[in-house]
């Protein structure tokens, strides 16, 4: 494979750009650094390490049920939260997308940036919560 062409630079945007900040980072380096909101982290690690809780007592709950009519209704209780989570969560989504172009259209007929940073992570979050909300809900009460 051949290698592609690199674009022409002239040297002081090339002094520029390779210019290095207090922490020995350069433009680029600094531009793809991500850092998320402690409310996304948060929901996050609910779902990371609650879920896999429930999951679990969940399936022993089913197996000592051996098909009885209480596994039957926490199935059925299953599938009902998962909906509602999916349907919350999609409303709050449209909100949040909505409040965000609000922000946006604000900043925008201002001329300034605020309010702009960290709109993903809030869209993000507004998904999230239903889910982690119910994760939490079901973890403490198949923990008792």
């Amino acid at each position: 494979m051949w290698p592609l062409p690199q674009p022409h630079r002239a040297p002081q945007v090339a002094a520029v750009a390779g210019a290095l900040d207090a922490q020995g980072r350069n433009n680029r380096q600094k531009r793809e650094m991500m850092f998320f909101s402690a409310d996304l982290l948060d929901e996050f690690a609910s779902l990371w390490f609650q879920a896999p809780m429930v999951i679990s007592s969940r399936l022993q709950d089913f197996a000592l049920s051996g098909g009885s009519p209480s596994g039957a209704a926490e199935v059925s209780r299953m599938i009902t939260e998962k909906l509602s989570a999916a349907t919350e969560s999609v409303m709050a989504v449209s909100m949040a997308m909505t409040n965000e172009g609000m922000i946006a259209a604000t900043a925008l007929a201002t001329g300034t940036c605020a309010g702009l940073a960290g709109a993903s992570d809030r869209v993000a979050v507004a998904a999230l919560k239903p889910y982690g909300k119910r994760v939490r809900a079901n973890a403490r009460r198949l923990s008792e």
